[in-house]
C-alpha cells in the first residue's frame, strides 16, 4: 500500500491503481487533521534496520520525506549512492519529488 509513515526502498517510484491512491490521500488527510503540516522523515539511517550496511542498495530509491500540508502531499526520494572513500560510505544525491493536490486525482513527479 505504501503509506506515508512507510519506508519506502525500490528502484522505482511507487504506482498505486485508483484504489490505494484514494487510501494512500484519504489517509494522508486524516494525518492532517486540525494541524497545517505534518512531515514525515526517514533517515537513511533506518536502513540499518535491513543491513548493517545500506550501501548494498546504492541506486535504489529511498523515500526520505513527506509533507502532507492543505496544499497536498508532496513526497521526496532520493538515490542511494556510494561515496568512495576507504571504506565506502552510503550518501543520498537528489532524486525525484512527486506531488499529490487535494483536488485533483493525479501527481506530478519533478526530476531533481
Amino acid at each position: 500500500m505504501f503509506l506515508s509513515e512507510d519506508r519506502y526502498l525500490a528502484t522505482t517510484i511507487p504506482t498505486r491503481d485508483k484504489h490505494k491512491f484514494n487510501t494512500f490521500r484519504n489517509h494522508c488527510w486524516y494525518l492532517l487533521q486540525a494541524q497545517t503540516e505534518y512531515h514525515i522523515e526517514h533517515p537513511l539511517l533506518e536502513l540499518t534496520y535491513l543491513t548493517p550496511n545500506p550501501i548494498i542498495f546504492s541506486g535504489f530509491l529511498w523515500k526520505y520525506h513527506t509533507s502532507v500540508t492543505h496544499e497536498g502531499i508532496l513526497e521526496y526520494y532520493q538515490v542511494i549512492s556510494r561515496l568512495d572513500t576507504v571504506p565506502a560510505v552510503p550518501q543520498l544525491i537528489k532524486g525525484y519529488t512527486v506531488f499529490y493536490r487535494w483536488t485533483e486525482n493525479t501527481y506530478s513527479i519533478t526530476f531533481a
